[in-house]
């Protein structure tokens, strides 16, 4: 109901900006899931549902609406397991936009992305974000400036490893995304280059019952000994990603920007050992 959406949004932001109080370089994101995460069964990371880009559309306009009511500083669009529902949603954003007069918030698009078998260590399969799908969509998407990040979320930290890798490689960000589109044309939002935004979960296995997917318990047993703390792991990752980064930056005709940061089972001393060794003095 969009009443209760628009107290929601209203409400949390509200308690975000408290929580923040004193600190001037804090931003709200305000989230949103796709349509999968309505569904049940772990749709949200399958992406084994199909609706009409007017459907999808009709569906995210009420949180988009809601969140800018409420005044967040981003809106961010995560956990998307289609390509196909991210635009159709960035368009829905992008039409709320032509009714709004005034500042707006730059928006971040991150999908779900599966690991190089196809499946998370979980073992869902996913549509992930590195085939020719994608990077359709990654063109389509930059044509949109007030998109100013892509990423992933919500998989495992060497599923974003593989991601990055396989962008480096095949320079798929560069030409697809930071290089194209509306860069040249002067916009509100041109103050924040574009980039990535890269926030993975813990890396633990979630165990679902065959009854119900949506039941069940994180397993961490799969786990190396020496990255049994999820801090550790995370800054074991950083410094894997850094390498594709630099040659992505280093063939972006522009500068670029780098969101980082956890998403399922990490919590503020994970993400603030993440933030030490990013910060980490270079020699």
């Amino acid at each position: 109901h969009g009443s209760t959406v628009d107290a929601v949004a209203r409400l949390a932001t509200s308690a975000a900006r408290d929580a923040a109080a004193g600190d001037d370089c804090r931003m709200v994101w305000g989230s949103m899931s796709p349509v999968g995460a309505t569904l049940g069964g772990g749709a949200e990371y399958t992406g084994a549902y199909e609706r009409t880009a007017a459907d999808y559309v009709a569906f995210h306009r009420p949180r988009i609406d809601a969140l800018l009511d409420a005044g967040v500083d981003v809106l961010l669009l995560e956990t998307f397991p289609r390509a196909d529902e991210a635009v159709a949603a960035v368009t829905a954003v992008a039409e709320a936009y032509r009714e709004r007069p005034g500042d707006l918030p730059p928006v971040c698009v991150s999908f779900t992305q599966a690991s190089k078998q196809g499946a998370d260590d979980d073992g869902r399969p996913r549509t992930g974000s590195g085939d020719a799908t994608m990077t359709a969509a990654l063109r389509q998407l930059s044509n949109f400036p007030f998109v100013r990040w892509i990423g992933a979320n919500c998989c495992t930290p060497t599923a974003v490893t593989e991601l990055l890798e396989t962008w480096a490689r095949e320079g798929v960000v560069q030409s697809a995304w930071i290089n194209a589109g509306c860069e040249a044309t002067a916009h509100q939002w041109r103050h924040v280059p574009r980039g990535l935004a890269l926030y993975p979960n813990s890396g633990e296995r979630w165990v679902g019952t065959p009854e119900d997917p949506g039941r069940g318990h994180w397993d961490a047993s799969h786990l190396p000994s020496d990255e049994a703390d999820v801090g550790k792991r995370l800054v074991a990752h950083w410094r894997k990603w850094e390498g594709p980064l630099h040659t992505i930056a280093a063939e972006s005709k522009s500068p670029m920007s780098v969101v980082l940061g956890g998403c399922c089972r990490t919590y503020p001393e994970d993400i603030a050992a993440l933030r030490s060794a990013v910060m980490r003095p270079v020699a």
